[in-house]
């Protein structure tokens, strides 16, 4: 996906490198979470055979462990790398969210154009399983031009 938050990684490495490395180490524990969520449902699963179940329970230790080295290396780390990084995250889901916003507005706009036309305005109003329909004809007698008048 191409970079729409505009941030410059590039100059935010250059005067702290860490930030990469908090970065990092957050998408890790984050992939970690997310992986141990997945074991834990499977291992619920009532269709889960007994030794798929004891194979999870020791990948979720294991991965319980790493999780909480990671989040050990992330106490260690200074607070103003932490703070940076979670600002440039907040940043990339501010805009991320923005986008989503701007294409449910557009749907909107577009289904409310699609079926809600003034009859006044003279469009052509598509209602999606029918044709278009011309909809200043169903106004009343004085509205329409003169020369349309029967």
């Amino acid at each position: 996906m191409e970079d729409r938050a505009q941030i410059d990684y590039e100059s935010i490495l250059k005067v702290t490198p860490e930030v990469g490395e908090v970065q990092k180490e957050l998408e890790n524990i984050a992939k970690l979470k997310d992986f141990r969520m997945r074991r834990m449902l499977e291992t619920l699963s009532q269709q889960t055979s007994l030794s798929a179940k004891k194979r999870n329970e020791e990948v979720l230790k294991t991965v319980k462990e790493e999780i909480a080295a990671g989040e050990e290396k992330l106490e260690k780390a200074d607070p103003l790398v932490l703070r940076q990084t979670e600002l440039v995250e907040y940043k990339e889901n501010l805009a991320e969210a923005d986008i989503f916003a701007l294409r449910r507005a557009w749907k909107k706009i577009w289904r409310r154009s699609a079926t809600e036309c003034l009859p006044a305005s003279r469009c052509f109003c598509t209602v999606q399983p029918e044709p278009a329909k011309l909809l200043w004809l169903d106004l009343p007698l004085r509205i329409l031009p003169a020369k349309n008048r029967k």
